[in-house]
């Protein structure tokens, strides 16, 4: 495997973190939002949206690289 590949597979790892720990924030928000309702946390619909959009960025970086992948080894 050369640098080159290296860093690929480290960015797909890096990505994958990023993208679960994204995962958590929504469930955690999400969880929050049924205990308390809106009326008690009035900004996370916001929270939640961007961090939704996060998730669907990382998620498309990882197909990106993957196919990337694909194609050159």
């Amino acid at each position: 495997m050369g640098n080159v590949d290296r860093s690929v597979v480290r960015q797909i790892c890096e990505l994958q973190e990023e993208l679960l720990e994204r995962s958590k924030e929504v469930s955690g928000i999400q969880r929050k939002l049924l205990e308390g309702g809106m009326g008690r946390y009035p900004n996370l619909g916001n929270i939640v949206e961007g961090a939704r959009r996060d998730v669907l960025m990382i998620k498309d970086q990882i197909k990106k690289i993957d196919s990337f992948v694909d194609k050159n080894m």
